[in-house]
């Protein structure tokens, strides 16, 4: 799977959503949410184009399919207000 085949985003602050593109075959597809260290928190197989996952989102994360990788846009947003608060 390539970059241009998906999109991630955060929906509020307590949820991801990934889109596939139509075009893309999902069998055998696995996906798998990182925290803002890459460590696994889940892993499940792609059976649908449009899924969300409900975790917190205040620090960064990424979502992997297959061997593509994505910062979930939008995450981190507390994370990253600290760092600034601190940096000053």
């Amino acid at each position: 799977m390539e970059l241009k085949d998906w999109h991630v985003q955060t929906e509020g602050n307590a949820c991801v959503h990934i889109t596939i593109n139509k075009d893309v075959l999902l069998t055998d597809v696995e996906l798998v949410l990182l925290n803002e260290n890459r460590t696994p928190i889940i892993k499940m197989k792609v059976r649908n184009r449009d899924i969300f996952l409900c975790c917190h989102t205040e620090n960064p994360m990424f979502v992997q399919i297959e061997h593509s990788v994505k910062y979930v846009t939008g995450s981190g947003a507390d994370f990253y207000k600290d760092i600034l608060k601190h940096k000053n």
